[in-house]
């Protein structure tokens, strides 16, 4: 066995046109048939972090024309959570071809119910982004026991400490800019963030100052993968 940095994908930013970080739209201001990208309380798989991992840990298969041709890298898939939990309209934001990213549309039809996402306690739909890595070799994510990467007191404390240290840039505040900065980075065994990239950009001094707050995270809990090869 063998733990080995593993990856995250981190909602980090997000900015309206009130300028006030804390801020949202209430839930008598959102249409009925309005989904959100961002609420105070977002989609949950049942069990949370740990369970959808081992969800698709236990459900993916590798395709064999992908493994056939050596294939390896990362789908993105891109589906809504709605107010009953069920999920629709899964897309594919970036595939790899080979089957995987039918295989990741399959898992997710499979999927229970999520908890919904909540603005003001009260549940809405709400987009939802899920990364799912193909790797061969060795390391084969099909048949892997992972814990994931986590912020020190969990997400809530985290939301508190992005809303204490953003810092609405000037030039955003100028145009009106408003949307969301999705940071992608991996956590090293020592729990530093690396290889930080800009997967959902805004713009106007908004990915700078996402990319500022996460490098103010002085560290993170590590995520570990055993894997039991092939």
């Amino acid at each position: 066995m063998k733990s080995i940095t593993t990856h995250t994908t981190i909602l980090l930013l997000i900015i309206n046109c009130s300028y006030s970080f804390s801020q949202q739209s209430s839930p008598d201001s959102v249409n009925k048939n309005e989904i959100l990208t961002y609420v105070e309380q977002m989609p949950e798989f049942p069990g949370g972090q740990t369970e959808l991992v081992k969800f698709l840990s236990s459900n993916l298969q590798y395709p064999d024309s992908a493994r056939h041709n050596n294939i390896e890298g990362k789908v993105v898939a891109h589906f809504v959570v709605n107010e009953d939990g069920s999920i629709s309209d899964p897309q594919i934001l970036k595939g790899l071809g080979y089957g995987c990213d039918e295989e990741v549309l399959r898992v997710i039809s499979m999927m229970p119910k999520w908890n919904p996402g909540k603005l003001d306690g009260k549940p809405v739909s709400v987009y939802f982004n899920l990364p799912v890595t193909f790797k061969l070799g060795e390391y084969d994510p099909t048949k892997a026991n992972i814990s994931t990467p986590s912020y020190p007191g969990g997400d809530d404390s985290l939301k508190i400490f992005i809303q204490k240290n953003l810092q609405y840039p000037k030039d955003a505040k100028k145009k009106k800019i408003e949307g969301v900065v999705v940071l992608q980075f991996d956590v090293t065994m020592d729990g530093n963030a690396e290889n930080i990239s800009v997967y959902t950009s805004l713009g106007s001094g908004c990915d700078e100052e996402a990319i500022r707050i996460l490098k103010l995270i002085p560290h993170w809990n590590p995520g570990q993968a055993i894997f039991s090869g092939r």
